[in-house]
């Protein structure tokens, strides 16, 4: 980065503090302006409460800065400092008469620390400075300006001026701005900086008045008539002429490092519109911009490589505020691509597998295409998933996952991949079964059916009622759907089936047709909807449980789950409810009927931990408990609770 880049980055950040500091100070001390005037002819500028008498003479800036300064026509002034305290003031109109009559002023620093945002008058700020030779008041940056009368009238060694900091919209004065500046050749200004709309009227006629060698950027030279007027103040273009020319600044890349950063290409585009900026020269490595011009800078990877975490690289401060100097970037600025890992999957045995085909998704879920040779190109380190498709009439069975290896959907891979697949779809559909079907045109919802009908799509079974099921952990089911057909599902007397259920859906949002669970039957619900991370809202009111024997963290995981109705579960056969709501860490409210309470269960190890916001009926906090069945109850007065009773509908209220 260059010098001025970073001085413009620690100057933000210079006001930024400084602003603070004086908001901090305020309560303190009255802040207040002051020009400290040293013997070798330095004045510097301080908004603070600090006493500098020490450091030289000081002229306090009193009366709402409406009139001339106290160092007004001082010629023992040769240069003026701005400190960054200077940021924290507000300034309106204070800006006017500023350096009037300083004639032996001959420098100005700082003023990029001169918040003039809401400035409105700069009238005759510099009038009369006549031993400035070059003055860049482009950190000047002023928007809501009307008046810069005389600005710089009487300015007769000017020679250069940016004033590329202004904006000409809201100016409507400009008598006498430029006027006796003889030896003024050049000023440059923003884009669109435009005084030619205004009536050539009064003194505006005579805002070029002895500036008779002034060159606008296309070479337009001004008249040595004394009447030149408005008509010229504009950028010197050659469809427009004007005595104005426009501040550029370029940018340099430094394409020399770009085989080592394997980068194949880059590209300029304005941040504006998005179309493409080319270089000074074609092929080249510099750009031009205006001053403060945003733009992007986009990089493309060589073939094999990419940028960790997004396929082009965009230099976003560039696109919010743009440049206001040379820039070059080089070194650690230009990004650096990644080789990445290639992932071969071995098709020779998917007959024997009943294995239909396969496909690779990546951490965000979207489909990877396959290069050439049918391998895949993964960023090495980030996840990603294989999902499987049996073959028509089969199905993947428990403990066989669709999906590979859950370590590299965490952590990917390192190195190139080979990957021979072991999930034998051996399990045939034509028997009544459980299965999740994942249809093609709806990939984010897996419906539950009971049945011994062949579905197409992707295709999950679960062989045996107990254990893990073979839908577990798959990260792209969004939404779940019970089919009616689950009514037949779970209803032997052994009561299996419900435990695992729908553990490791962590991205299920919501699940529909809980009312065709029959769990009357159900003697274990341990792990039920276990990491169900996405779940908010949870009604398992339509849900009986009078043989339920184990609820052992049966919502442990549940991290966005909020409300959480069992209005419908029985406790009269609980043995176990272990870690029962572990982890819940934005538990508030679990409805329960009023005769529902655990604390007859065998076991409640870690039941709340980790969900310490629950909070009963009746206020009742579960403050930092891990072993609390004797809370697991409807709390009430003088029993305190960590449930809340579920309100009837239709309950009559009587209130006295």
């Amino acid at each position: 980065m260059t010098y001025e880049s970073l001085g413009r980055t620690m100057r933000f950040a210079a006001v930024a503090l400084a602003a603070a500091v004086g908001f901090a100070t305020s309560a303190r001390a009255a802040m207040t302006f002051k020009g400290v005037l040293d013997d070798e002819g330095t004045i510097t500028f301080y908004y603070d409460e600090a006493n500098h008498s020490a450091e030289g003479t000081v002229y306090t800036h009193t009366a709402g800065f409406t009139g001339y300064p106290p160092w007004e026509s001082n010629t023992s002034i040769q240069s003026a400092v701005f400190t960054p305290s200077c940021a924290a003031f507000p300034w309106t109109t204070g800006l006017r008469y500023f350096f009037y009559g300083c004639s032996s002023l001959a420098s100005v620093e700082g003023l990029e620390y001169v918040n003039a945002t809401s400035a409105t008058w700069l009238y005759q700020m510099f009038y009369g400075c006549s031993s400035l030779v070059s003055l860049d008041a482009g950190a000047l940056v002023a928007p809501n300006v009307t008046d810069i009368g005389a600005m710089f009238q009487g300015c007769s060694s000017l020679e250069t001026l940016d004033i590329s900091g202004l904006s000409s919209a809201s100016i409507t004065g400009c008598d006498n701005v430029f006027r006796s500046c003889p030896t003024l050749t050049t000023i440059y200004v923003q884009k669109d900086f435009d005084l030619s709309g205004l009536a050539n009227t009064g003194n505006r006629q005579w805002m070029f008045f002895s500036t008779s060698c002034l060159v606008g950027g296309n070479g337009t030279k001004a008249s040595v008539a004394k009447v030149t007027g408005t008509s010229y103040a504009r950028i010197d273009t050659a469809e427009t002429p004007g005595y104005f020319t426009l501040k550029t600044q370029t940018l340099t890349i430094a394409m020399s490092e770009f085989t080592e950063k394997h980068i194949a290409s880059v590209a300029v585009t304005l941040a504006s519109d998005g179309s493409l900026v080319d270089p000074d020269e074609p092929g080249g490595n510099v750009w031009t911009f205006s001053r403060w011009q945003a733009f992007n800078i986009v990089y493309t990877a060589a073939s094999g490589y990419e940028f960790a975490g997004e396929e082009t690289y965009t230099d976003s401060s560039f696109a919010l505020e743009g440049i206001s100097g040379d820039e070059t970037l080089e070194g650690e600025e230009i990004p650096t691509a990644v080789a990445r890992c290639r992932l071969t999957v071995d098709t020779t045995a998917f007959e024997t597998l009943r294995i239909a085909s396969f496909s690779v998704r990546d951490a965000s879920g979207t489909a990877l295409a396959p290069e050439s040779d049918g391998s895949y190109l993964l960023l090495p380190g980030v996840g990603f998933t294989i999902s499987y498709r049996a073959t028509a009439g089969y199905a993947f069975g428990h403990y066989i996952s669709a999906t590979n290896d859950t370590t590299w959907a965490s952590a990917g891979i390192l190195a190139d991949t080979a990957v021979t697949p072991t999930a034998k779809a051996s399990i045939s559909l034509s028997a009544t079964q459980i299965k999740g079907v994942i249809l093609d045109s709806d990939p984010t919802t897996m419906t539950l059916y009971c049945n011994d009908v062949v579905y197409d799509g992707i295709v999950y079974a679960r062989k045996a009622a107990t254990g893990l099921t073979s839908w577990s952990g798959e990260t792209n089911i969004l939404r779940v759907v019970i089919d009616p057909t689950m009514r037949a599902y779970g209803q032997s007397d052994a009561g299996d089936g419900f435990q695992y259920l729908f553990s490791g859906l962590s991205g299920v949002t919501n699940i529909e047709g809980l009312v065709n669970l029959k769990t009357e039957k159900a003697k274990n619900m341990t792990d039920m909807f276990k990491n169900c991370k996405s779940l908010v809202l949870l009604d398992l009111s339509k849900m009986r449980t009078p043989n339920a024997m184990h609820f052992g963290d049966m919502f442990f995981g549940c991290s966005s789950l909020e409300t959480l109705d069992i209005s419908g579960f029985s406790s009269a056969s609980v043995k176990g409810c272990a870690g029962m709501f572990r982890s819940c860490s934005k538990l508030k409210t679990i409805y329960a009927r009023a005769d529902f309470d655990l604390d007859s269960a065998e076991s409640d190890d870690w039941m709340f931990a980790g969900a310490t916001g629950v909070v009963g009926g009746n206020g009742t906090t579960a403050v930092n408990q891990r072993h609390c069945k004797q809370f697991c109850h409807v709390d009430v007065p003088g029993n305190p609770g960590y449930f809340t009773l579920k309100p009837r509908r239709g309950a009559l209220l009587l209130f006295r």
